[in-house]
């Protein structure tokens, strides 16, 4: 079994994780899946304007 690791490590490793974090949540949405949302949103208005909706 492995000792836990010392307060100050854990707490350099938290915040080298929240950073990671955060600058990935600030990545824009690739425009392939901007595109994809798009066409699926038209499918969903598409189908209850058609009365297809099962919901």
């Amino acid at each position: 079994m492995q000792a836990p690791l010392p307060a100050e490590l854990q707490g350099q490793i938290g915040q080298r994780l929240r950073e990671a974090y955060i600058e990935l949540i600030n990545e824009p949405v690739p425009d392939r899946f901007v595109v994809l949302l798009q066409k699926l949103k038209q499918r969903e208005e598409q189908s209850k304007e058609d009365g297809r909706d099962e919901k």
